[in-house]
């Protein structure tokens, strides 16, 4: 039936097809030709044509590169099953000694230090962190680890809020688990990593002091004396300057600022 559907191919073509039950060597020179011939110059439409009826021959065999052998296969774990079956057990549903903040996060120390013998330090958002992680979604599955690639270094808070909020409840030498729900990791949508809840594993093994950060303001909603736009941005001056000059749109400005959370969290 292979022969029939490609009866307007070169005989060369239909042979190469024939053979498709060969060795796997022979199979992957298929798709390799399969490849030449889609991105060759030539007809489009007949390339991709070609592409797809490759594909169709090695359907028979498709169980050779899909399920190769155990020697073969070796780390090969394409959809994650040895991920999940060496996973923590309480991935989606948090231990009831987990600690639950005002965000929603819970978290639990892995591993703690003991603050009498050592001197403690937990890290504050404008800080430089050393850490080891390895992210996991609900099912099991790892979405990034540095586990593999050694330790990793980043300011607190240019990471997802969660996170951020999550070392700040560290002391070095610790390890925590963290449960992120999606508004405070990468969202429903996964900008930037995995929709939806999230879990993480990180183990804190240095930190640099950077600024010290602000005091979290009294006011964080609307207060009734703010001025309001059309657009619906609120503003109040808390503390009045002594130059003339208001910036446009098309100036560039010097500036310090700070970002919080609705709930106090300060996350730029």
């Amino acid at each position: 039936h292979l022969i029939a559907m490609d009866a307007h191919r070169p005989v060369s073509r239909v042979a190469r097809v024939a053979r498709v039950a060969t060795p796997r060597w022979l199979l992957v020179g298929l798709l390799l030709h399969s490849a030449h011939q889609c991105f060759s110059p030539g007809d489009g439409s007949s390339r991709s044509s070609y592409l797809r009826r490759d594909l169709l021959a090695i359907g028979a065999s498709s169980e050779v590169l899909l399920r190769p052998p155990e020697a073969w296969a070796e780390g090969f774990d394409p959809f994650g099953e040895e991920q999940k079956k060496q996973a923590p057990k309480d991935l989606k549903t948090p231990p009831p000694d987990a600690q639950v903040t005002k965000s929603g996060l819970k978290w639990k120390i892995l591993k703690a230090v003991d603050c009498e013998a050592t001197k403690c330090a937990k890290p504050r958002a404008f800080d430089k962190v050393s850490v080891a992680f390895t992210g996991f979604e609900p099912d099991g599955r790892v979405f990034d680890s540095s586990r593999t690639r050694g330790k990793v270094q980043f300011q607190v808070s240019q990471v997802i809020r969660g996170w951020t909020e999550g070392l700040q409840k560290m002391n070095v030498g610790e390890t925590i688990r963290l449960w992120i729900p999606g508004d405070l990791g990468f969202g429903s949508e996964g900008k930037g990593g995995p929709p939806g809840d999230i879990v993480l594993d990180v183990t804190l093994f240095g930190l640099k002091r950077g600024q010290a950060p602000p005091p979290t303001p009294e006011e964080l909603t609307v207060p009734a004396d703010a001025e309001v736009t059309e657009s619906g941005l609120a503003s109040k001056v808390i503390r009045p300057g002594n130059g003339t000059d208001t910036a446009k749109e098309a100036n560039r400005a010097v500036v310090e600022w700070y970002g919080w959370t609705a709930d106090g969290q300060l996350f730029d």
